[in-house]
């Protein structure tokens, strides 16, 4: 049996194809929303990344990850406890975009007690999907896995396990959407 590759082959096009086609229809980030963000518009190339809501979002503390609303009006994200040793604490948290600013951060109703982070909310931001070290639904702790819950006005349901999101490792995994 011999097996060629090829630089460029018919297989490769109609895979390129396939995936620039995919991506043809896809709505633009939130970040991408300048008309929303005008205070973080920018014209041609940036040069030097820079703090981001200075001072409300990005302060003194140890902010990780975060995410937009698909309407890009709230930023979820994570603010990390540096007075605790282990375990960490994290607490995820939300500001607003209102009149041109973000809002004062509010720590979401069911973050605080483990180490909550990297929120991200579906398409359709009624889902959102983070990691968390909180106990299993059995009471024991299973290391960092995916949770989900249902987005209402103040994100206060108990978040439930993201089972099909689950590795079967029980090791740092990234938080994404799963389908």
């Amino acid at each position: 049996m011999r097996l060629s590759l090829s630089l460029f082959g018919v297989s490769e096009i109609v895979v390129a194809l396939i995936v620039s086609t995919s991506f043809a229809h896809a709505a633009p980030h939130p970040e991408a929303r300048v008309d929303q963000h005008p205070a973080y518009a920018v014209t041609g190339q940036i040069s030097e990344p820079r703090l981001f809501a200075d001072g409300i979002i990005s302060t003194v503390d140890d902010e990780i990850g975060g995410s937009f609303s698909p309407d890009g009006s709230d930023f979820y994200f994570t603010k990390l406890v540096p007075y605790t040793t282990f375990p960490r604490l994290g607490i995820m948290c939300v500001s607003h975009y209102v009149n041109d600013h973000w809002s004062t951060p509010e720590a979401l109703s069911f973050s605080g007690k483990n180490l909550d982070y990297a929120p991200r909310l579906d398409s359709t931001g009624k889902r959102m999907l983070f990691a968390s070290s909180r106990p299993l639904p059995d009471g024991t702790h299973g290391g960092i896995r995916i949770w989900e819950a249902e987005r209402t006005a103040a994100l206060g349901r108990t978040p439930s396990l993201a089972s099909a999101c689950q590795s079967p490792r029980k090791s740092l995994e990234r938080t994404s959407i799963c389908r």
